[in-house]
């Protein structure tokens, strides 16, 4: 009986650890999914889809519940018009967020929403500066350092200084 009663146990068990992996199996790949962007075009193929792409410095951040506001003083501006600072609203709340700290440099590609508020987005081609070239995400992601995405935008588009007086 003990025999029988030990095979019953090891069945439930292993019953048990057939449902938790397909369970498992789920939970892990819908994590992995949450941040999945659409395959990127490339560099210059994606220069259409912003309506201002600059070189700034982050100033300052806010976030307010879900959203999130970072301030930059604009050094170069690459394609569109703007101030001297501008102010780029976020998704500061889920899984794919952007993060933003005063002092850090950005290569920023921004769309500007019918109420004239520029946002970015996590699956866009922002990019922070990382002097680590070890520790550079987007090297590995985009193929090229920084300064190297600085050059090749200056070479495709026409580098203009921002406004003198500030814009949103």
């Amino acid at each position: 009986a003990t025999h029988e009663g030990g095979r019953r146990t090891s069945q439930r068990a292993s019953s048990m650890k057939g449902a938790l992996f397909p369970l498992l199996f789920l939970l892990i790949r819908s994590a992995s999914f949450a941040c999945d962007c659409d395959p990127d075009p490339g560099l210059i193929p994606a220069l259409t889809r912003y309506d201002l792409i600059f070189r700034g410095t982050v100033k300052d951040t806010l976030i307010d519940g879900r959203e999130g506001a970072a301030k930059f003083a604009i050094q170069k501006i690459f394609k569109g018009e703007a101030g001297q600072e501008i102010t780029v609203k976020y998704d500061a709340a889920s899984d794919c967020l952007l993060s933003f700290a005063p002092g850090e440099e950005w290569i920023m590609y921004v769309n500007i929403d019918p109420y004239k508020r520029a946002n970015v987005h996590f699956c866009g081609h922002s990019r922070k500066r990382i002097t680590e070239r070890k520790n550079d995400i987007y090297l590995s992601t985009r193929g090229f350092s920084f300064d190297t995405e600085d050059s090749l935008l200056s070479s495709h588009l026409s580098v203009t200084t921002p406004n003198a007086v500030p814009s949103q």
